[in-house]
């Protein structure tokens, strides 16, 4: 079968066909970052749930401490106050 000639005709539809390429692949690429957006904010506010819980329950397992041993407590905050004071005047 001897090649065939190309014609205007032919190279309007390859850019036809291209320009519908792209235009698919534009509207892929807005729906894949719609998609990742809306993942992604669902992982950082899942994330944020968790962190919050976890701080509660420390502050809740510290104040617990210092109820249950209010001296032993303000001897500790009084040093790590001495020391960081110390460590911060050093510079």
């Amino acid at each position: 079968m001897p090649n065939r000639k190309r014609t205007e005709t032919d190279d309007f539809e390859e850019i036809q066909h291209i320009r519908e390429d792209i235009s698919s692949l534009k509207t892929n690429v807005v729906a894949l970052t719609r998609h990742l957006k809306e993942n992604g904010e669902h992982r950082v506010d899942s994330l944020e749930r968790r962190a919050e819980e976890k701080l509660r329950n420390g502050l809740e397992k510290v104040e617990k401490q210092v109820k249950a041993n209010p001296g032993q407590s303000l001897t500790m905050a009084f040093c790590a106050g001495v020391l960081l004071n110390y460590f911060l005047d050093r510079r």
